[in-house]
């Protein structure tokens, strides 16, 4: 009798899991060559515009990722919320042949703010 309760669980479970599949898909993008990546991981409910340089380079919608190719160098990165709470100014190192993630992320003890972690790949 045990064994039939369980089995609409465990098939309701596998339904659920089917098809879902790890979506990082710009773990994946290789640099082209003499190149590295700028990668931003948008995980917030924000627009960000995101200048390069002191150049608007693009929007990053809220809860998608862009990347962008450049040489390897030092770059100024600057990810500016469209709702004008405070900006995240750095300075990036990006890395011929390797991906720099910027993992954006909502800080939930501070509504409307945002941490940045740097990863490279």
């Amino acid at each position: 009798m045990k064994r039939v309760v369980w089995m609409p669980l465990v098939l309701a479970v596998m339904l659920l899991s089917w098809g879902c599949e790890d979506d990082d898909d710009f773990y994946d993008h290789r640099p082209p060559g003499g190149n590295g990546s700028l990668v931003v991981d948008n995980n917030t409910s924000d627009d960000f515009d995101l200048f390069v340089d002191g150049v608007r380079v693009s929007e990053v919608k809220d809860g998608r990722e862009r990347i962008f190719d450049y040489p390897p160098g030092v770059y100024r990165v600057v990810l500016d919320p469209e709702d004008g709470f405070d900006s995240f100014r750095e300075d990036v190192d990006i890395l011929e042949g390797r991906l720099t993630i910027l993992h954006v992320d909502a800080d939930f003890s501070f509504p409307g703010d945002f941490r940045v972690f740097v990863e490279v790949d």
